[in-house]
């Protein structure tokens, strides 16, 4: 191998980092600009031309300063209250008294719930969250969802929840 060859292996430059080149400034600390004076005046006037301003020299960079974490106590609660966790229990029992009322009825006055309907509901299960208006739209919200699972997943979809399979069979019975 020749002197002059193995200097060409030894610039082969891996494709992570770019080789030195005279129109980039690969050097960090090198502050001169590699653009002249009268390439910068050019742009300058091609940014007023469109109606922009030109761009400033000076560019600052503001510190950021460190969070203050001098309120948190080591080992303590978040004070971020979590959701509490969906209720499927009470969906089931507002399915479970809507089927019972029907049974004893024949019916289910439907789509504008009767007062004597919903004060039903809420006799049956004894600590219901939802009262009123609230109720109404509580079992608007179930039928929608039994219904919305019935376009994508059909009359038999895989439900391997049992409370869920339940609700899904509850719903069929009333609305399916």
């Amino acid at each position: 191998m020749l002197p002059s060859d193995q200097t060409q292996e030894s610039e082969v430059w891996s494709p992570i980092s770019s080789p030195p080149h005279d129109h980039f400034n690969n050097n960090l600390r090198n502050v001169e600009s590699i653009i002249s004076e009268s390439a910068k005046d050019e742009i300058d006037q091609k940014a007023i031309e469109k109606g922009k301003s030109p761009m400033s020299e000076v560019y600052e960079l503001k510190t950021i300063s460190n969070p203050n974490f001098s309120n948190l106590i080591q080992g303590g609660t978040s004070e971020v209250e979590l959701k509490k966790e969906y209720d499927y229990c009470e969906d089931l029992a507002i399915l479970k008294s809507i089927y019972h009322y029907y049974f004893n009825h024949g019916m289910i006055p439907y789509p504008n719930y009767s007062e004597n309907f919903i004060n039903y509901i809420e006799a049956s299960i004894p600590n219901l969250k939802f009262r009123g208006l609230a109720l109404k739209a509580k079992i608007v919200l179930l039928e929608r969802r039994f219904l919305a699972i019935l376009r994508i997943a059909g009359y038999d979809p895989n439900i391997n929840n049992p409370v869920h399979r339940e609700i899904f069979n509850l719903s069929m019975g009333l609305w399916g």
